[in-house]
């Protein structure tokens, strides 16, 4: 039987890339790599050696005008 998951826990397709953040925002990749490291870009998350961003961190933080 396959586990659950609660409606609190994020599904994976809750996760992006910064290439498929970057098509989806007015941003490029190279710019979501500067924010994150000056510590002026969204929320991330390392997955391994991978940078992933959850969308909801993406849009809140476009919302606080800090884009």
């Amino acid at each position: 039987m396959a586990a659950q998951r609660s409606q609190d826990e994020p599904a994976l397709h809750d996760y992006l890339s910064p290439a498929e953040v970057a098509k989806r925002t007015p941003f490029t990749v190279k710019a979501l790599e500067v924010k994150r490291h000056k510590g002026q870009g969204p929320k991330w998350h390392a997955c391994g050696r991978r940078i992933i961003y959850k969308w909801s961190d993406i849009v809140a933080w476009i919302e606080r005008g800090r884009a």
